[in-house]
């Protein structure tokens, strides 16, 4: 019952601070992941961006792009304002956010990102969802090369300490969970 009432509230708050367009733009896309805006991009799909995540700031041309939340946050009366076709995120912070997402019409893909497989596998699974699956199989199986042409054997005590910084303000770095430290990993360092 929640949600349904977070629906009801959300078209209500649209209708008297938004716009609301009349249609909907064809093949439009929300990214609430940097992950995932930098693959849309990748993809040459970034035409189609409606808004993307406050942390989303590459490629640069990110900067001209409307904010419609924060990373895995969303704000619904955006999304309902802007009616996109497709919302894809790695996760979502308020679980009941996914039932709002489908009820403004938007068809909601979550893609996991945790290690190189699932980021390759959200490759796929992005470009079958905006159309592009030929695309996105090519760009796939490029990144899949790549790793294998960066993947070292390393004895563990001989790997180098890495450290990624994800952010300044707060300092943030990778966790085990991440597909940052399944690529350190297998570049030979130690994350």
């Amino acid at each position: 019952m929640v949600a349904g009432f977070v629906a009801v509230a959300a078209v209500c708050t649209v209708s008297r601070r938004v716009q609301v367009r009349d249609r909907r733009v064809a093949g439009s896309i929300i990214s609430l992941a940097p992950s995932v805006t930098e693959i849309v991009f990748a993809l040459g799909l970034d035409e189609r961006l409606l808004g993307i995540s406050t942390a989303c700031d590459y490629p640069p041309e990110t900067k001209s792009i409307r904010k419609v939340g924060n990373f895995g946050a969303p704000k619904m009366e955006l999304i309902y304002a802007l009616k996109p076709e497709l919302v894809i995120t790695t996760s979502l912070r308020d679980p009941e956010a996914a039932e709002v997402i489908r009820r403004s019409g938007a068809t909601l893909l979550v893609v996991p990102q945790e290690t190189l497989e699932q980021v390759l596998n959200a490759i796929v699974k992005i470009g079958e969802a905006a159309g592009v699956p030929q695309v996105a199989q090519e760009y796939a199986s490029k990144l899949k090369e790549r790793i294998a042409g960066a993947t070292r054997t390393v004895p563990e005590d001989k790997r180098p300490r890495v450290f990624v910084e994800l952010s300044q303000k707060p300092l943030r770095t990778v966790g085990k969970r991440s597909f940052v430290h399944d690529l350190i990993r297998r570049a030979g360092g130690r994350n």
